[in-house]
C-alpha cells in the first residue's frame, strides 16, 4: 500500500427562495442563502494532452534516443520562458535566470530518466515557478510512431510526480499524476491503451487530507477528509472515490 498527499478545489451549489402569496395576506418569506461545498470533485470525459511536436527529435526506442528528445524538447520550452528577461537586474531573480541559461546549454545537468517500463518513461526535471525559481516535476513520455514523445505533465508552477501501476484489469500499465499547491491538489488518472499507450480519463480535485489505498488491479480508492479549519464549509464527513472496474472509472461513494 502507498499514499500520496494532495488536495483539490470545491463545487458550490446555491439555493434561494422568493416570496409566497396567501389568499388573504400577502407575505414575504426571506430565507438565508445556503452553500453546500464538496472537498472532492471528479471530472470525466477530458481531452487528451496535445503536445507541441515542433522540436528536433530523434527516432529510436533506446535510452539515448529518449534522452536526446528530452534535451531538445525541454531546452526549447525553457528558452520560451526566459525570453524577454534580459533587462531584469534584481539580485536573486537574475541569479535564477542565469541558472536557467546554464541548464538550457547543458540540459543533461537537470533532466534525468527516472524509469522506463517498456514504452512508457518517467522523466524528472526542473520546472519554472514564481520569480524564475525551480520546482522538481516528473513527466510521462511514451514511445509511439517510432519515437519518444512527452504526453503528460501538470502546470509548470507546481510540483508534481508520477506513479506507474495497474489500476484496471487489462494488460496495459496505467499512471497517476499528483500535484498541487496551497490547500488544493490535482490527481490525473491516465489509463493504458493499445494504440495511444496512455489516455487521460479523469481528474480528481481535492481540498483536504487524502490518501490512495491501493491493493492491486480493480482494488484502489482515494480517501478524502476536509481540514479541521474547513469543516464549517465542507462538513466533517469524509469522501471516498472507488475504482469501478465495469465503468473503468473512479466513482464517488458515500
Amino acid at each position: 500500500m502507498f499514499c500520496f498527499l494532495l488536495t483539490l478545489s470545491c463545487k458550490v451549489n446555491n439555493s434561494s427562495s422568493a416570496g409566497q402569496k396567501n389568499s388573504n395576506i400577502k407575505k414575504t418569506v426571506k430565507i438565508e442563502k445556503k452553500e453546500t461545498m464538496s472537498c472532492l470533485e471528479i471530472k470525466n470525459n477530458l481531452k487528451d494532452h496535445q503536445n507541441d511536436n515542433k522540436y528536433p527529435f530523434t527516432k529510436g526506442k533506446d535510452k539515448e534516443a529518449l534522452q536526446k528528445n528530452c534535451y531538445s524538447f525541454y531546452s526549447k520550452q525553457w528558452e520560451k520562458y526566459i525570453a524577454g528577461s534580459e533587462n531584469i537586474t534584481e539580485g536573486f531573480i537574475r541569479k535564477n535566470i542565469d541558472r536557467w541559461k546554464k541548464i538550457i546549454k547543458n540540459p543533461e545537468l537537470d533532466v534525468k530518466i527516472k524509469s522506463i517500463n517498456n514504452n512508457i518513461a518517467v522523466v524528472s526535471r526542473s520546472a519554472f515557478s514564481h520569480e524564475y525559481e525551480a520546482v522538481k516535476v516528473e513527466d510521462i513520455w511514451v514511445y509511439r510512431m517510432e519515437k519518444w514523445d512527452r504526453v503528460h505533465g501538470l502546470d509548470d508552477n507546481v510540483e508534481y510526480s508520477v506513479k506507474l501501476l495497474h489500476i484496471n484489469n487489462d494488460e496495459y500499465i496505467d499512471a497517476i499524476v499528483t500535484g498541487g499547491c496551497c490547500d488544493s491538489s490535482t490527481i490525473n488518472i491516465l489509463l493504458g491503451d493499445k494504440d495511444k499507450v496512455l489516455i487521460l480519463r479523469q481528474t480528481l480535485e481535492i481540498t483536504g487530507m487524502w490518501g490512495l489505498e491501493y491493493k492491486g488491479r480493480c482494488n484502489s480508492r482515494f480517501n478524502v477528509k476536509p481540514y479541521d479549519a474547513m469543516v464549517k464549509e465542507y462538513g466533517s464527513r469524509p469522501k471516498l472515490a472507488v475504482f469501478d472496474c465495469r465503468k473503468n472509472l473512479y466513482v464517488m461513494k458515500e
